[in-house]
C-alpha cells in the first residue's frame, strides 16, 4: 500500500529520523520510508489536524492533533502506546532523551516525562506563558528549555534550579535548536521574522572569559545547574535571507540549515568561530506555487530535508535533488486512472496531480493544473487529452508535454507533443509552449532548460510541469462538479442539476439540460454529486445532493428514468451490461434496473463513492472513511457488503480501480490518497 499527502503547514508537523519520514497530513499520520518511498504505515486519527510529529530517541513518534491529543505510536506497526488530553490545540512539540515539551494555543506549556512507553506528568508547567517556538536539551543531569515568546526574547530556563537567562534582540522565532558538537560544547540556534538566523554557544562558567562584547545581549548570562554553571554568549549572526526564516537545524554544529518563505533552503558549514553558506538550493519563485519553506531537517551533514507552503516535501543530498514524498494539502476531491497506467488526481488546493510507478513506487510527476479555482473532478478524454472540471462554467481539456512523456513511456513517447506549459499574468488557461525556444520568447527569464529534467521534477519546481491547455467545452451555466466520457461522447454536471453532453473532439453539445435558471438563489440544492456513461454509450445517470437520480439519453437528451430517493446521492455507477444503474447515497448502495425499478438496497452506512466492476462487483468508499467491497447476486436480489481495505480517516470521496483490476485509489476528505491492491 502506498498513501499519499501533502505535509500540513504547521512547523512541527513533521519529523525525520535515519531513513524514515513521518508527518501529518490533514487528520492522518503517513510514515514514508526514504529509501524504497514505500508507506510504512498509514495512520488514521479522527482528533482534528496532525499539528506535530516527533521522534523519540528509540523510534517511536510522538504526535499531536488541534483538538489537543498528545499521543505516542509506533511508527511500524501503528500501536498506540499512551495518550495525554489537554484543552487546546497543541502548538508546537519538543523531544529529548526522556521528556516532552509541548506548547499549547492557548493554555501554556508542559512537561511530560517519558517512560516505559507512557507519558508520566511532571511538576512543570506555565499555563500563562504563549510560545511561537520551543526546544529542549537534556545535559548535566538535567535539563534546558527554550521558549520563545511572540514579542520577541527567547527564554532559556533550567526548571531544577529555576535559572533563567533572557535573550534580547530577537522578533517572532518560530524555530529552535540546540546541538552539541565534536569539542562537546551546547550550540543554540534561532530562526526569526527579522530574516537573521542567531547561533549561540552555552559553555562552562570561566570568569576569565566574561568580557564586554559590545552586542546587544547580556554576554554575562549565566545558565546554573546542580553542579554546574553555564555561559550563553552569542557566537554568530548570520544574513542570507530576504524573508522572513521560518526553520533552521544544526547537526553536530558541524553545519547549519535555514529555510524561508522566500523558498531558499541555505546549508551553512562551520568556519572558525562563524558560518559561511555553502549551499543555495530552493526556489524564490515563491509567488507561483506558494513554495516558500516553513522548515527543515538535517538527516546528515549535507542531506537535508525541508517543506513548502503547497505541502510538498524537498529532499537534497550534497546539493543534488533526490526523490522525495508530496500530496494535496486540502480536501481530495476525485481520483482517475489513465489507461497507460498512471493515475490523476484533483483538490480543494485547486490544484491537479499526476502520479506514476517509477522504480516499484508511485511518485507524484506533474501538475497540469495549478488553478484559481477549486478543481472537482477529472478523466482523460483519449490517449493524450485529459479533462478537468473546476468551479468554472467549462471544461479544461489538456494535454500531457514532452517531458512528461520521457518518464511514463508509449505510447505517449511517440507522440508530437508540446514542449511545455506556462500560465502568463491574470490569466487562468495553460499557454501552449510547442518548442523549447518557446520558453524565452513568451516567459523570459525562464527558458527552456528550466523546464527540462533528469528524471522526477523536484518538488521546487513542481510549478513547471503544468500541461498546456488544448480544448474548451462550454455550455453550461453553472460552475462544473462532475466529468464522465462516454466511447463518443462528454458529459459534465454542475452545481445546479444542469447535464451537458457533447461529441468528443467537437465542441458543438448534442443535448443540453440548463438544471436550476442561473438566477435562483437556492445554491447547490441540485448540484450532481455523481455522474457515470453506461458501458454501451447510449445513456448517462446523474445523482444530485438533494437525492434525485435521473437517466439521459445520450442522443436525444430525453429523460428516460427519474428517481427520488428523498435523501442525499453521492455516487453512481453502471453494470457492464449497462442494464443496471447503482446509486450511492445516505442509507447505503443502492442497485436499479434501468427503467428506474428498485432491484435490491443495502443500508450499510453512508456511501459516498462507488466503482462498478465486470461480475456486478463494486468497490465502495463511505462517510465515515472506511472501504470495501461489495457486490450484487442478479439471482438472489441481495447485496453484499465484503471485505474492508485499509480505511481513511474522513469521507472518500472519489474511488477508482485500475483496468487490469489490481489496484484500488482513493481521495478523502482528510487530505489523502491511498492507492491499494485489488482483487475480486
Amino acid at each position: 500500500m502506498q498513501a499519499f499527502g501533502g505535509v500540513n503547514s504547521d512547523p512541527d508537523s513533521w519529523d525525520a529520523q535515519s531513513t524514515v519520514l513521518a508527518y501529518g497530513s490533514g487528520s492522518c499520520v503517513l510514515v514514508q520510508s526514504l529509501t524504497n518511498y514505500l508507506t510504512i504505515k498509514y495512520i488514521p486519527l479522527h482528533n482534528g489536524v496532525i499539528t506535530c510529529v516527533k521522534f523519540t530517541t528509540d523510534g517511536n513518534i510522538v504526535v499531536g492533533t488541534s483538538d489537543g491529543n498528545i499521543m505516542l505510536f509506533d511508527p511500524t506497526t501503528g500501536e498506540k502506546f499512551d495518550e495525554k488530553k489537554f484543552k487546546s490545540s497543541i502548538h508546537r512539540l519538543a523531544v529529548s532523551q526522556n521528556y516532552v515539551f509541548i506548547s499549547t494555543a492557548l493554555d501554556g506549556t508542559y512537561l511530560l516525562k517519558l517512560q516505559d512507553n507512557k507519558f508520566v506528568e511532571t511538576k512543570y508547567e506555565t499555563p500563562n506563558i504563549h510560545s511561537v517556538g520551543i526546544a529542549i536539551l537534556e545535559v548535566y543531569d538535567s535539563f534546558i528549555l527554550a521558549v520563545a515568546h511572540p514579542d520577541g526574547p527567547i527564554h532559556l530556563l533550567v526548571p531544577d534550579t529555576k535559572s533563567e537567562v533572557i535573550l534580547q534582540g530577537n522578533a517572532w522565532c518560530q524555530s529552535l535548536k540546540f546541538a552539541i558538537n565534536a569539542q562537546d560544547q551546547i550550540l543554540f540556534a534561532s530562526g526569526c521574522q527579522d530574516r537573521a538566523i542567531r547561533v549561540w554557544k552555552i559553555l562552562p562558567y570561566d570568569a576569565s572569559q566574561l568580557t564586554n562584547l559590545g552586542i546587544s545581549i547580556d554576554t554575562q548570562s549565566i545558565l546554573h545547574f546542580q553542579n554546574q554553571d553555564l555561559n550563553v554568549s552569542l557566537q554568530s549572526v548570520l544574513s542570507g535571507h530576504t524573508d522572513w526564516v521560518n526553520g533552521v537545524d544544526l547537526y553536530k554544529g558541524e553545519t547549519l540549515c535555514s529555510v524561508s518563505f522566500d523558498g531558499q533552503v541555505l546549508l551553512w558549514t562551520a568556519n572558525s568561530e562563524d558560518y559561511d553558506v555553502s549551499l543555495r538550493l530552493g526556489s524564490t519563485a515563491v509567488t507561483d506555487d506558494q513554495s516558500g519553506m516553513i522548515a527543515c531537517r538535517l538527516i546528515g551533514p549535507r542531506d537535508i530535508i525541508s517543506n513548502s507552503r503547497n505541502g510538498t516535501f524537498s529532499h537534497w543530498v550534497d546539493g543534488k535533488p533526490v526523490r522525495c514524498f508530496s500530496g494535496h494539502f486540502e480536501s481530495v476531491s476525485s481520483v482517475a486512472w489513465s489507461n497507460e497506467g498512471f493515475f490523476l488526481s484533483t483538490g480543494l488546493d485547486k490544484v491537479a496531480r499526476v502520479w506514476g510507478e517509477i522504480d516499484g513506487a508511485f511518485v507524484e510527476l506533474a501538475r497540469p493544473l495549478i488553478h484559481g479555482h477549486t478543481i472537482h473532478d477529472c478523466a482523460q478524454i483519449d490517449v493524450d487529452k485529459f479533462g478537468f472540471c473546476s468551479d468554472e462554467k467549462q471544461i479544461r481539456v489538456l494535454q500531457p508535454t514532452s517531458n512528461f512523456a520521457k518518464l511514463v513511456g508509449e505510447p505517449l513517447s511517440k507522440m508530437e507533443l508540446p514542449f511545455a506549459s506556462m500560465v502568463q499574468p491574470l490569466n487562468l488557461s495553460n499557454k501552449i509552449l510547442q518548442t523549447y525556444q518557446s520558453v524565452a520568447i513568451d516567459f523570459a527569464p525562464l527558458n527552456g532548460a528550466d523546464f527540462e529534467f533528469d528524471g522526477i521534477p523536484p518538488g521546487t519546481s513542481m510549478w513547471l510541469t503544468r500541461w498546456p491547455e488544448v480544448q474548451q467545452y462550454w455550455k453550461h451555466f453553472r460552475e462544473l462538479t462532475r466529468i464522465a466520457v462516454g466511447k463518443a461522447w462528454i458529459a459534465s454536471g454542475d452545481d445546479r442539476g444542469g447535464v451537458v453532453v457533447r461529441t468528443r473532439g467537437d465542441e458543438t453539445q448534442r443535448r443540453f439540460n440548463s438544471g436550476t435558471p442561473a438566477g435562483d438563489v437556492t445554491v447547490g440544492k441540485e448540484k450532481i454529486t455523481g455522474l457515470a456513461a453506461a458501458p454501451d454509450d447510449t445513456a448517462v445517470v446523474a445523482s444530485t445532493i438533494n437525492g434525485v437520480i435521473r437517466v439521459f439519453d445520450a442522443e436525444s437528451g430525453n429523460v428516460l428514468t427519474r428517481v427520488e430517493l428523498g435523501i442525499p446521492a453521492y455516487a453512481v455507477g453502471w453494470d457492464e451490461s449497462s442494464g443496471y444503474f447503482i446509486v450511492g447515497h445516505e442509507n447505503g448502495i443502492s442497485v436499479y434496473e434501468r427503467d428506474g425499478k428498485l432491484a435490491a438496497t443495502e443500508n450499510c452506512g453512508a456511501v459516498t463513492a462507488l466503482d462498478v466492476l465486470p461480475g456486478f462487483n463494486f468497490v465502495l468508499g463511505f462517510k465515515d472513511g472506511k472501504i470495501r467491497k461489495s457486490s450484487y447476486n442478479s439471482s438472489t436480489k441481495k447485496i453484499e457488503i465484503g471485505e474492508e481495505l485499509q480505511c481513511h480517516s474522513e469521507r472518500v470521496n472519489m474511488i477508482r480501480v485500475n483496468k487490469d483490476q489490481t489496484k484500488v485509489i482513493s481521495g478523502s476528505e482528510d487530505h489523502t490518497i491511498l492507492l491499494q491492491p485489488y482483487s475480486n
